[in-house]
C-alpha cells in the first residue's frame, strides 16, 4: 500500500481479493477504492458478492458491466497490447476495468496468485484422487470404454469431462493440457499435424524431485500458468489501462511459509485453500467463505452462439481465414459446427483459434 498516488483494489467477491480487501481497510486510515467487473449473463458474474464485501467494509465501489459490443472494440486493441495472441478472455475485461480505475486510482492490490499458492482449484483436489482411480482403472478400459462415453457427454456436462479425461491421462504434462480445456498430444498432432514439433518441449523438468501428484501440478502451476499467463496478464493488460498492480499474494516469504505446509492444508475441506479460510473466517461473511469458486469466466462460448455467430464464422471457416490454412479446416469445421448447434463446448479452442487469426491479422497489416 505505499504510494504516493492514489490506491485501490480489484474485488471479485471471493475470498482472495476480499482478503486483501479486507487487511486493507484495516490498515488504512481512508475509505478504500474497489472496483469490480462483471456481465448481464447468468452465472457469469460475481457483482452481488463484491458489493456484500464493498458494503461490509464501506468501501468506494465501482461496478463495470461489460456489453458484447464493448468487448468487441478492446479486443483487437487487447492483442495488440499484449503482443501476442490473448489467451485468456478474462484478459479484455480486465484491461478495460483498468481503464475505468485509473480516472480516480494510480494502482490497485488484486488477489492473483493465491489459488496457486494455496490449493484454490478443483482440479488440485482431484489430483489427490487420480493415482487410486487409475490404479482401479486399466488404461485400455478407460481408453475403450470410458473416454469414448465422457466425450458423448452433453454441453452443459463440460467440467465433469475434464475431470473424467483428465483421470485417465497417465502422462502428467500431457494431464495438464486437459486440466486447462485443452488439446491432448494426440489430438494436437491430428489438429496440427505439421506444426507441432516432433519433440515438445519436458514442462516438467524437476518434477521426478517432487513427491506427490498434487505438488507436481502446484508446482506447473507455479512456475508457468502463473508467471506466463496470469501475472504476465496483470502487467500488461493493467499498464494498458495506465495503472500498476500489486499482487500481496506473490510475497516470497509467504511462499515459503506456504510450501511446507501438509497436503490437507491446501485442499482440506470444501473449496480448498484450508489455511486461508480459517484465517478469514471470522472476518469475512461467511456466506463468502463458503461458497463454492466459480473463477472470473467471460460468457465468450454463449457470444460465440449469438452476437459473435457470424465474427466466428468469418474468423475461422471462411476463404480468407489465415487460421483454416494453418490447420486441418475440416476438422476446425466440425469444431464450430458443434459449438454453434450447442451439442459440445468448445469455446476454449474457438477462444485461442480466432485471437491467432486477429493477431496474425492485425499484424500482417501492420507489416
Amino acid at each position: 500500500m505505499r504510494s504516493d498516488a492514489p490506491y485501490g483494489a480489484y474485488l471479485s467477491g471471493g475470498i482472495d481479493s476480499s482478503a486483501v480487501v479486507a487487511t486493507m481497510v484495516k490498515h488504512s486510515t481512508e475509505p478504500v477504492r474497489t472496483f469490480s467487473v462483471g456481465f448481464r449473463e447468468t452465472g457469469y458474474s460475481e457483482l452481488d458478492h463484491a458489493r456484500v464485501i464493498a458494503g461490509q467494509f464501506g468501501t468506494i465501489h465501482n461496478d463495470l458491466i461489460v456489453e458484447p459490443s464493448a468487448f468487441m472494440d478492446h479486443w483487437s486493441t487487447a492483442a495488440l497490447r499484449r503482443g501476442a495472441p490473448v489467451s485468456e478472455a478474462s484478459d479484455i475485461p480486465i484491461f478495460m476495468l483498468s481503464e475505468m480505475a485509473s480516472r480516480s486510482v494510480k494502482m490497485v492490490l488484486t488477489g492473483e496468485g493465491a489459488d496457486e499458492l494455496m490449493g484454490g482449484y478443483p482440479k488440485y483436489r482431484a489430483e489427490r484422487w487420480i493415482g487410486l482411480y487409475q490404479w482401479l482403472i486399466p488404461h485400455l478400459l478407460h481408453e475403450r470404454l470410458i473416454h469414448p462415453l465422457v466425450r458423448s457427454l452433453p454441453y452443459g456436462m463440460r467440467r465433469a469431462k475434464i475431470v473424467a479425461l483428465a483421470a485417465g491421462e497417465r502422462d502428467l504434462a500431457n494431464r495438464m493440457r486437459v486440466w486447462f480445456g485443452g488439446l491432448s498430444v494426440g489430438e494436437s498432432e491430428a489438429m496440427l499435424g505439421r506444426l507441432l514439433s516432433a519433440t515438445p518441449p519436458d514442462l516438467f523438468p524437476y518434477s521426478s524431485q517432487i513427491g506427490s501428484s498434487l505438488r507436481r501440478t502446484l508446482f506447473f502451476d507455479q512456475t508457468s500458468w502463473l508467471p506466463d499467463n496470469l501475472l504476465e496478464r496483470g502487467d500488461r493488460m493493467m499498464m494498458a489501462g495506465s495503472i500498476e498492480g500489486r499482487m500481496p499474494f506473490m510475497d516470497t516469504v509467504l511462499a515459503g511459509v506456504v510450501a511446507r505446509f501438509p497436503d490437507d492444508f491446501l485442499t482440506g475441506g470444501k473449496g480448498g485453500k484450508r489455511v486461508l479460510r480459517a484465517a478469514m473466517d471470522k472476518i469475512l461473511p461467511s456466506e463468502i467463505i463458503r461458497r463454492k469458486k466459480i473463477g472470473f469466466r467471460v460468457p465468450i462460448g454463449e457470444w460465440f452462439r449469438g452476437p459473435y455467430r457470424e465474427f466466428l464464422r468469418d474468423m475461422l471457416v471462411s476463404e480468407t481465414s489465415a487460421v483454416a490454412q494453418m490447420v486441418r479446416g475440416d476438422r476446425l469445421r466440425q469444431l464450430v459446427t458443434e459449438h454453434l448447434d450447442a451439442r459440445q463446448n468448445h469455446e476454449r479452442l474457438l477462444w485461442s483459434f480466432v485471437n491467432l487469426e486477429i493477431f496474425v491479422r492485425a499484424f500482417r497489416v501492420a507489416s
